[in-house]
Order: structure tokens, then sequence, then C-alpha cells
């Protein structure tokens, strides 16, 4: 089966047929051997020439790198009344107040997203937005752990957002934990 229809399809006897441009991963199935390969597909255009602002950092350079094989160009940049929106649904989970929207918009200082960035970061809404998704993801219920073990739980994810635990930490205490 394709992980995305729109980019590959596979056919009952196991062909794998382009439908668009893009990446998609096929999962391969046999007994109890499951395998996933990903595949692109590209329309090699000989007129392609690459143009984008220089990479901020090293997301930018990963982004970049595979927009360059599938011959994308980039969007531009947004608007700021469009970042901050954006950022504020993407890190907190709510949309700005209208003095927050009107004191970003009339910053004019160059690193403004940057520095708004950080500052949601630190926010209180941050990590319990972040406890919340995560703790979907985990399908933490109280069937399962306890009406006690989801608070820990939660509280436990809330902490680990506020101290920034990295991942490979956040991994280990969340499958060592008892």
């Amino acid at each position: 089966e394709s992980s995305d229809t729109s980019v590959a399809e596979v056919d009952k006897s196991g062909f794998v047929r382009s439908v668009g441009v893009g990446e998609a991963v096929i999962l391969v199935r046999f007994l109890e051997h499951i395998e996933s390969i990903p595949i692109m597909f590209i329309e090699n255009d000989p007129n392609y020439q690459w143009v984008a602002d220089q990479p901020h950092n090293y997301i930018d350079e990963l982004v970049y790198s595979k927009l360059k094989q599938l011959q994308h160009i980039p969007w531009p940049l947004c608007s700021d009344s469009e970042f901050i929106r954006r950022v504020y649904l993407d890190v907190l989970g709510v949309l700005p107040s209208v003095e927050e929207s009107r004191n970003f918009l009339g910053d004019s200082r160059s690193d403004k997203r940057s520095r708004l960035i950080d500052e949601l970061l630190g926010r209180e809404e941050y990590s319990k937005f972040w406890a919340l998704k995560w703790g979907d993801l985990l399908k933490m219920t109280k069937k399962d752990v306890g009406d006690a073990g989801v608070y820990k739980y939660h509280r436990w994810l809330e902490e680990s957002f506020r101290m920034n635990l990295p991942y490979d930490q956040f991994v280990s205490q969340l499958l060592r934990a008892e």
C-alpha cells in the first residue's frame, strides 16, 4: 500500500505506478514480514533553476535539500501577520491577542520572529499544550493507568516540555518509566 495515493498507487499484483510528483512510502507485507520503501517521483525539468533565500538553520538546509531533489521552488516567507497567527497556533494552540499582534507587527527588529519563538517556548501555555498533544498521542487514559497515573503522567509531560528535555532523554525516560 502507498502512504500517499496522490503520488503513487499500488495495484493488486504489487506494481507501483506514479500518479504525481512527490515522495511516498510503499508498505510491503508478506506473511509476517513488513518492509517500508521510500520512493520519490520527479519530472526532470531542464529549465529548473533553484531560487531561494539563504537557509536560516539546519532545518532549512534539510528542507531545501529535499525541495531541490523534487525540483520545487520554496514559497516566499509569509507576512508578519500570517507568521504571528501560525506560530501562536503551532506553539501554544491559541491565537495571539490584539495587543500581542500589534506589538509584534510594530516591532522593526530583524530578529523579531526568532525572539517571538523563544518567548512562546518559555510560556506556560507551551508545555500545557504540548503535554495535551503528547497525552493524546500516547493514548494516556484512566482505563490504562488509573486516575492518579493519568495525573502524574500528564504532569511529567508538562515538566518535560517546560524543561526542554531533549527527545533522546524524553524517549528513554518514557520507555523506562515504572
